[in-house]
């Protein structure tokens, strides 16, 4: 069935020579050799259980038939006697019919087990149906709020960025001055300046045009002269204006990236002493805990308490460290105090009093205090 009944299909088995893929060649082989010895009937596309069922019904009315036909037989080759022959006849329609009745009945069963298997899985396939729905629902929600928490962010990113450009645009008015904070009324006010100019210009020619050579004509030539180089003078002015805009955005710009160098930098310093204070605080918090609690600072809350911070220095005035002292009996101490206080009798060993251990706690508070 996986090739198909109403196709020709085309199988290609990948083999190869080498000898360590010997075993998976021939399985490949002998697969391919399985497919190329089906052969499949063409066959009207239908599904799978409806065809079953008018299978089943084209053998129970084939099954009829072939009884019906064989009680129409006349037996001719008995040669029992007629009652003999009746009684034969009768047994052997009896086990006919019970076959009959016993094949009719296991086809309605399994004809009823096929048509519960097809409602079966026609409720299966509801369901699935429904659960695909279900899911697919979640997973439109889940990409709906996916989709906003990237727009949320993509929002604070641009209110971040215009945060950005507004105090560089402060800088920028800062830096340029008020009455040229406003690079574009200032061109437009330029170039109508100029225009204007360009104009009584045009005029001026127009009218020396007209006019003979004389006193009026050197008057005239020297006003435009005197437009000429005013405007000249503007344009210069112009470009030189022009010049320095380019110049203080170029230099706008590069604050602006030492800005965000800047910032970086900052940002990993952070990083590094945040960094270096976890690390100072379990090395601190590791020897704090080897000290003895004689010494002082084996209590770090108590050593903070007492720190001063010093403004003019720059650092903390720390508690000074009191370290614990132990005092140990020279060498040979031990030795000569027994032979100096040597017992002289019993009663000095048990302390005066016989039928006593001797007392020498005495003696080791002189030992310790002496030595």
């Amino acid at each position: 069935d996986s090739l198909g009944g109403n196709t020709r299909t085309l199988m290609i088995g990948c083999i190869s020579p080498s000898s360590r893929d010997y075993v998976e060649t021939l399985s490949t082989l002998r697969y391919a050799n399985r497919a190329k010895n089906i052969h499949n009937k063409p066959r009207v596309n239908e599904d799978p259980k409806d065809t079953m069922l008018r299978q089943y019904q084209e053998e129970i009315e084939r099954l009829k038939k072939l009884l019906c036909h064989q009680q129409t037989l006349k037996i001719e080759d008995l040669t029992v006697e007629p009652e003999e022959k009746e009684e034969v006849a009768t047994e052997a329609n009896s086990d006919l019919d019970a076959k009959r009745d016993r094949l009719i009945q296991e086809y309605q069963q399994e004809m009823e087990k096929l048509k519960n298997l097809h409602e079966n899985e026609k409720n299966e396939k509801e369901n699935v149906l429904k659960q695909i729905q279900t899911i697919k629902e979640e997973y439109e929600e889940n990409i709906q709020k996916l989709n906003n928490e990237v727009q949320e962010k993509k929002n604070k990113e641009l209110c971040s960025k215009d945060e950005i450009l507004n105090r560089i645009e402060a800088l920028k008015k800062a830096m340029i001055g008020g009455e040229k904070a406003n690079d574009q009324e200032l061109s437009e006010r330029r170039k109508r300046k100029k225009m204007a100019a360009e104009k009584r210009a045009s005029v001026i020619a127009h009218l020396l045009a007209k006019i003979d050579m004389n006193e009026d004509r050197e008057i005239l030539q020297n006003q435009y002269k005197d437009i000429s180089q005013e405007l000249h003078l503007k344009t210069e002015a112009l470009r030189r204006y022009r010049h320095k805009v380019k110049s203080l955005e170029k230099e706008i710009s590069d604050i602006q990236s030492e800005f965000e160098a800047e910032r970086q930098d900052y940002l990993e310093t952070i990083r590094k002493q945040d960094q270096n204070l976890k690390l100072l605080s379990q090395i601190t918090e590791k020897l704090a805990g080897n000290l003895k609690r004689e010494c002082n600072y084996s209590d770090l809350e108590a050593v903070k308490e007492q720190a001063v911070w010093l403004e003019d220095a720059q650092k903390y005035k720390l508690p000074e460290i009191i370290k614990p002292r132990t005092k140990l009996p020279p060498p040979g101490s031990i030795a000569d105090f027994a032979r100096r206080n040597k017992p002289k009798s019993t009663e000095d060993l048990d302390g005066g009093r016989p039928g006593r251990p001797p007392n020498l706690s005495g003696s080791f508070n002189n030992l310790w205090l002496n030595g």
